[in-house]
């Protein structure tokens, strides 16, 4: 998966996969460490946020953030598909850092077309089709 790229203040910004990543799920030690990262940025206003609760190694909790309600999951799984429904329902834009990340969800997960040409996003998921029906 290529990181995301988009247009801001008139400039073409290229955003790493480790920003894409971060975007997507904010890694938190302690749940109460959640309003802390929520209230640093106000990139994710108006936005539903994943937090991912413990380390990499041993996740315990997942929880999306929206309109200052959480929402708690038990698996990841769960929380991207409750965070990717509220996007959709609410009629939300993805936030440019992880964009790539969802268009890619929203056509190989839920069969959605893409509104916009994404060429690579295209084709990763083109390959992926061809793999499953070997």
């Amino acid at each position: 998966m290529t990181p995301s790229t988009t247009i801001e203040n008139g400039k073409r910004v290229k955003y790493s996969i480790a920003d894409s990543q971060r975007a997507f799920t904010v890694e938190v030690v302690q749940a109460s460490d959640i309003d802390a990262a929520v209230n640093q940025s106000n990139v994710f206003a108006n936005q539903p946020l994943i937090f991912a609760i413990g380390n990499k190694a041993n996740y315990r909790q997942f929880v999306i953030v929206f309109d200052k309600t959480k929402h708690i999951f038990e698996t990841y799984l769960g929380a991207i598909d409750f965070c990717f429904k509220l996007i959709k329902i609410f009629n939300l834009k993805y936030l440019s850092k992880c964009q790539n990340i969802w268009i890619f969800i929203q056509n190989f997960c839920y069969g959605m077309p893409i509104e916009k040409k994404y060429p690579k996003i295209q084709t990763f998921v083109n390959d992926l089709k061809r793999l499953m029906q070997e």
